[in-house]
């Protein structure tokens, strides 16, 4: 393939398909006002312990100022809650609340049904095979 035809390849590709996929997030979310930052910043406090601004950052590679304005709208929303750490009071411990616990609960219900559409749609070896590219692609585009 050309150059040329495989930039316009890539064009159409991203503009009708890659595009789309953040549109599965966005549009599941948005009932809920969250972005998908911060929904997985609700999901990690669902399935774990009780987790602090520091290890929420180094979990998703972010910056803690980053993680900071997620977690001041998950806590205007009355998702989560911040208390003092017991042994060091400059840090907060997160806390997920109960109406925050359902909406994560509820999301992750629907994100999980379109997944089950796409791979019911794909068949899981082709999600697969979809899945292990994207994180390649996702790989290159870090360094």
């Amino acid at each position: 393939m050309h150059d040329q035809t495989l930039f316009a390849t890539f064009n159409f590709v991203y503009g009708h398909t890659l595009k789309n996929f953040d549109h599965l997030f966005i549009h599941t979310l948005a009932q809920y006002h969250l972005s998908f930052d911060q929904y997985q910043i609700l999901h990690e406090l669902a399935i774990g312990p009780r987790r602090n601004v520091t290890s929420l950052s180094l979990a998703r590679s972010v910056t803690k100022p980053a993680v900071s304005r997620q977690i001041r709208v998950l806590c205007n929303l009355q998702y989560i809650t911040r208390h003092p750490d017991a042994r060091d009071h400059r840090r907060q411990s997160l806390e997920l609340l109960p109406l925050g616990a359902q909406v994560e609960h509820d999301a992750t219900l629907a994100i999980h049904r379109e997944f089950h559409r796409w791979q019911q749609t794909l068949g899981t070896a082709k999600l697969q095979e979809l899945l292990v590219l994207l994180n390649e692609f996702g790989t290159v585009l870090a360094k």
